[in-house]
């Protein structure tokens, strides 16, 4: 902002699927000038038992207590404020689930010769300035406002020494050709044998959760809690939450991803049409009725409270997660 300003930065958690996006999970960041002032805590009325946590030890934690409820999550994805911090990646390992984390250039790692086994370790942004014209590739992921998106990507194996284990990760580099941030680098640790166009997708799919949570601010006003009260905050970011999962399940119900086709084994298929997937006004009514009285029966719902209440809406969605996002 160019000065100092009033902000509330929160980490939340969202679950998507091909078709459509759900945060379940949000918390606010609270920096230790915070959580060790005795004066501020009681007149913002925060809990005794919160503590001050970095926000990648807040994002694992939602992660640990989502996988803990049952909520199916994929492939993980965060961005380089979260991916850069071992202690989170192994994390993610242990659930055990699998990361697409982005991570700043300067991350040391070692490459994994084949014929040389592991090289001496060098920063991301050292090894970019050695890779040979022929470790580049064009790859295109989806067709996007514009034409078609496509960039350059290096794809190579490599291991983090401070990673707490000898694990094996891809290392996904993309040339972006800005002049700010020319090169943006990720961690994946999925198994070798996995198609090298998978991985260029799971590192360009975190747009649809920007996407999402652009909705959310300005279609239902995320953003314009201007209050200072810690159960307030709480408040308003569950009420928003779960009437944009509200929202999700009508375009679901109303929009089918099948569209007039069929979705028979994974595939669609022509030679069907899909059933009416017309909403009723009854249907409506139930749906309202379910999102307001979550929101207006809680006068503030903790982090377990409204990934439960969140759960129970996502599951008018009908269609299991493929992948899970944190962000900022």
């Amino acid at each position: 902002a160019g000065k100092v300003t009033n902000c509330q930065l929160a980490v939340s958690l969202a679950v998507a699927t091909k078709t459509a996006q759900l945060p379940i999970d949000m918390q606010l960041y609270l920096p230790q000038s915070w959580t060790q002032d005795l004066d501020r805590r009681r007149l913002v009325k925060i809990p005794d038992d919160v503590p001050f946590l970095t926000k990648p030890q807040i994002a694992l934690e939602m992660l640990t207590r989502a996988h803990l409820a049952g909520i199916p999550l994929g492939v993980v994805m965060a961005d380089a404020a979260y991916g850069t911090s071992s202690a989170f990646r192994a994390g993610i390992r242990k659930l055990p689930k699998h990361y697409m984390a982005g991570v700043n250039s300067t991350l040391l790692v070692h490459v994994v010769d084949r014929k040389k086994g592991l090289l001496a370790p060098q920063s991301l942004a050292q090894l970019r300035q050695k890779l040979k014209p022929n470790k580049w590739r064009l790859y295109r992921w989806r067709l996007g406002s514009k034409g078609v998106m496509q960039a350059r990507f290096a794809l190579l194996q490599v291991r983090v020494p401070d990673d707490e284990e000898d694990w094996t990760v891809w290392l996904v580099i993309q040339q972006i050709g800005e002049k700010d941030q020319p090169y943006k680098y990720y961690l994946c640790s999925l198994p070798a044998q996995t198609p090298r166009l998978r991985l260029v997708y799971l590192a360009k799919a975190r747009w649809t959760t920007e996407q999402m949570y652009m909705e959310c601010k300005e279609e239902l006003g995320l953003d314009h809690y201007e209050g200072r009260s810690y159960p307030g905050w709480n408040h308003h970011v569950s009420a928003v939450l779960a009437c944009y999962a509200l929202v999700v399940a009508c375009r679901e119900r109303a929009f089918s991803p099948c569209g007039q086709r069929a979705c028979q084994n994974g595939a669609y298929s022509g030679a069907q049409a899909a059933p009416s997937t017309r909403l009723h006004g009854d249907d409506v009514r139930s749906l309202w009725q379910s999102a307001f009285g979550l929101a207006a029966s809680v006068p503030s719902l903790p982090p377990r409270g409204r990934l439960r209440a969140h759960s129970a809406l996502a599951s008018m969605v009908g269609s299991p997660p493929s992948s899970t996002g944190v962000t900022q």
